[in-house]
């Protein structure tokens, strides 16, 4: 009898499964390359393009109010746009003395505005001893809130102090101890 031979099996060397994460790495690699791509483009793009250079003004607007009848009417003034603070205040009361709405005598001492708005206009005694009558009262103190409201935007209300004193009026008629705010109802149409 002849003797079996055993079986013997074959041996295949079989290939590991490929990994799905050198797929994945490639797959985001070619992402990142071209994200990279467009954003150089975009970025070459934007750096050929003509640059518009800012307009920068060479003036601002200072607003003074002038009584007229029973209501201001605003005037607009074109002035440079290096003046300080201080001088556009005294713009605004020279302006007005000019026009013989403020006594000629007062004197503007400062202006300046607080954290919450409120700006405080110190003027000399003259603005109480001219005892204006009952409506160039309220004319004369709503031209000075307007003017100084509409010219300096970070002032929300107005509080008239003479001499360094808040003032309760001026004539009588209207309340001034409290900081004033913008009256729309005084404007002319």
């Amino acid at each position: 009898m002849k003797k079996k031979a055993s079986p013997t099996l074959q041996y295949t060397k079989q290939e590991p499964p490929q990994k799905p994460v050198r797929t994945v790495f490639i797959i985001l690699l070619a992402t990142v390359v071209t994200i990279a791509v467009l954003i150089t483009g975009y970025r070459m793009k934007v750096a050929m393009e003509p640059q518009v250079p800012l307009a920068v003004s060479d003036t601002q607007i200072v607003s003074i109010f002038f009584p007229s009848q029973d209501k201001v009417i605003e005037k607009r003034l074109d002035v440079r746009s290096n003046i300080s603070n201080q001088e556009k205040a005294e713009m605004i009361i020279n302006k007005l003395k000019q026009e013989k709405y403020l006594p000629q005598g007062l004197m503007l001492y400062e202006a300046a505005t607080d954290t919450d708005g409120i700006m405080y206009v110190n003027v000399s005694r003259d603005l109480v001893d001219s005892r204006p009558s009952t409506m160039k009262e309220i004319l004369t103190v709503y031209s000075i809130v307007h003017s100084f409201l509409a010219t300096f935007k970070e002032a929300q209300k107005i509080l008239l102090l003479v001499d360094g004193q808040p003032l309760y009026t001026v004539g009588g008629t209207l309340y001034t101890y409290k900081p004033i705010e913008f009256n729309p109802d005084l404007l002319e149409d």
